[in-house]
């Protein structure tokens, strides 16, 4: 049990938001793509899931499972169509899969129109 709690307490940190989210402002009706790059600084490949939770205005323009090759970098696409003039948030999260011996952190980003 001690073990499954430090574990907890090392991995949810990861899980909080950043603290500025990222901001997707256009005319209604109008389509805005971003791009988030994450970067792979080990000398393995690092394999995520990506997943994007909430509202259905924001898209994946990528795959929802991809590899960051060693010292490379990685732009994930997406896709905002405004739709209302309200406010729109979502939130994208990163989660590393685990196929090699290297341990990513999970990222998490909320998206707000």
């Amino acid at each position: 049990m001690l073990l499954f709690n430090l574990q907890l307490l090392q991995a949810l940190p990861h899980y909080i938001p950043k603290p500025q989210p990222i901001i997707f402002s256009c005319i209604l009706g109008e389509e805005v793509i971003k791009n988030i790059e994450l970067t792979n600084p080990t000398n393995k490949p690092i394999s995520y899931w990506v997943n994007l939770e909430d509202h259905p205005d924001f898209r994946l323009e990528t795959d929802e499972a991809f590899t960051i090759e060693p010292k490379q970098t990685f732009k994930v696409k997406i896709k905002f169509t405004s739709r209302v003039s309200d406010s729109q948030t979502s939130r994208i999260t990163f989660t590393n899969k685990k196929e090699s011996n290297v341990s990513a952190a999970a990222l998490v980003f909320d998206l707000k129109s």
